[in-house]
């Protein structure tokens, strides 16, 4: 069996709101899934913390991951211990924990269920010089904020433009290729189901 990519857009997004500001979902799966049922596998989603101060969900059985786009985020599960995160800096925790945030930022999410297995990582790109990232079996996920990237799958060329998620289904571990005309960053979640 092939390897499935496909480019997802603006269109393909849900914009909603939570107590601290918007959220975007840019994939959840299972499709009929909801983050209200938290019958999920997983979602990916950015969001816009609009308050100084907000206070996250708790999440049940949903491990997260978090890296602000833009800004500096600042954590803290008890209100005593204080976790910054500069841009593109990711952090994991338990969704359940009781968390506040500090900090005006955009962000992308990375939520997954118990006992499934994934990871949210930070990549950046020099000015034409291809960076290679192998593909995992199971969902693979280019994301880019700010800057169009060109990747490489197989034989396939693709142009990944800013706020668009390349999702990557691999059958099997394969390797892509990617190149910015300029200095860029990209998040890569994989999510091996």
């Amino acid at each position: 069996m092939n390897n499935y990519c496909k480019i997802l857009k603006k269109e393909d997004f849900i914009t909603s709101n939570w107590s601290g500001g918007t959220t975007t979902q840019l994939f959840i799966y299972p499709e009929k899934s909801t983050l209200r049922a938290l019958d999920f596998q997983f979602r990916l989603s950015t969001a816009t913390v609009e308050q100084e101060e907000s206070q996250f969900s708790k999440l049940e059985k949903i491990q997260r991951f978090i890296t602000p786009l833009d800004g500096n985020l600042i954590l803290t599960h008890d209100n005593q211990n204080f976790i910054t995160l500069n841009p593109f800096e990711t952090y994991e925790f338990d969704g359940n924990w009781f968390t506040k945030s500090y900090g005006l930022v955009k962000d992308l999410n990375l939520m997954i269920s118990q006992g499934i297995k994934g990871s949210l990582s930070s990549h950046f790109l020099k000015a034409n010089y291809p960076l290679v990232i192998n593909t995992e079996r199971g969902f693979n996920f280019v994301y880019t904020p700010f800057k169009e990237l060109g990747i490489m799958v197989g034989s396939q060329e693709l142009l990944l433009s800013p706020k668009q998620l390349l999702l990557l289904h691999n059958h099997f571990s394969s390797p892509i290729k990617i190149v910015c005309e300029t200095e860029a960053a990209l998040l890569f979640a994989t999510i091996f189901l």
